[in-house]
């Protein structure tokens, strides 16, 4: 189905998870550091969907689309920057295009799972549906303050040279 393939977001993942290399000389995966990456997010996002109120989401949403602004705006500027420039330079604009790319997924996901906690809670369903996509915010939401962190440092690198 044509429809389902424009629709496709795995290669936008893959390619970002493809920038967790452990140093400059070997490209490979640092599965470690996945699998602490993701058992940090997953427990501070069980953490704070048990403990945080529901109804302060809206709290998120202004800064979230904030930095999803500023991401949109870099895109542009690191597009213009890859002209003439090293190869080692070149790689690095290309995983900060996909750590940018990811960012502005999980970003959408966010607003995704807030209009649905907000429906959640406008039909009254029960706690417990409502903590688990309340959980699921959050997840995405670290996901984004993480590689938007990654975007930051590897944008200062790009521009230090």
């Amino acid at each position: 189905m044509i429809f389902l393939e424009r629709l496709n977001i795995t290669k936008i993942i893959v390619n970002h998870f493809s920038t967790f290399y452990n140093n400059q000389d070997s490209k490979e995966i640092d599965w470690l550091e996945l699998a602490v990456y993701f058992s940090i997010l997953l427990l501070l996002s069980a953490f704070s969907a048990v403990f945080l109120p529901v109804t302060r989401l809206n709290v998120i949403l202004t800064p979230l689309t904030i930095f999803t602004g500023f991401l949109f705006s870099a895109l542009f500027v690191i597009i213009d920057k890859k002209d003439g420039k090293t190869n080692q330079i070149k790689e690095l604009i290309s995983e900060v295009y996909d750590n940018i790319s990811f960012s502005i997924l999980m970003s959408f996901f966010v607003i995704l799972f807030v209009i649905i906690n907000y429906v959640m809670i406008s039909f009254s369903c029960d706690e417990i549906y409502n903590r688990i996509v309340l959980g699921i915010v959050y997840f995405f939401l670290l996901n984004f303050a993480y590689s938007l962190m990654m975007v930051i440092k590897r944008l200062y690198k790009i521009f230090e040279n």
